[in-house]
């Protein structure tokens, strides 16, 4: 044996390696909602890339909500700028549809049960 092959091989820098990582992560969390126990995988991809996921999405005017505790995180859009604020508007990556008034009254009536089962659930 050389002392060559003893010698610890270089750390290599985080870069295109990564890249692999983050392209199916912002795909998945284009698509939808990411789950922890759903894909433990992405999920620890998601924490180390985390910053590269929020500067990458900012330029779509978007940001990550990650919420660690309950294991989810999603893309959601920024909110609109005040009418009277200079900065250029933006098109809506995903368009607005109004809910009809049955679907509207059904989930105030689900948000409504799940507001009361959570008051009345002991801690």
């Amino acid at each position: 044996m050389d002392d060559e092959d003893l010698a610890p091989s270089p750390a290599e820098p985080p870069g295109p390696a990564a890249a692999p990582d983050l392209s199916v992560l912002l795909i998945g969390l284009l698509k939808g909602v990411l789950y922890r126990e759903a894909d433990e995988r992405q999920w620890s991809s998601l924490l180390q890339l985390q910053a590269r996921v929020r500067e990458y999405v900012a330029v779509l005017a978007l940001e990550l909500v990650l919420d660690e505790a309950e294991g989810y995180a999603f893309l959601r859009g920024r909110p609109e700028p005040a009418d009277d604020d200079p900065a250029p508007r933006l098109p809506r990556l995903v368009a607005r549809r109004p809910l009809s008034y049955p679907v509207s009254l059904l989930l105030a009536l689900l948000r409504k049960k799940l507001a009361e089962f959570d008051a009345g659930a002991p801690p």
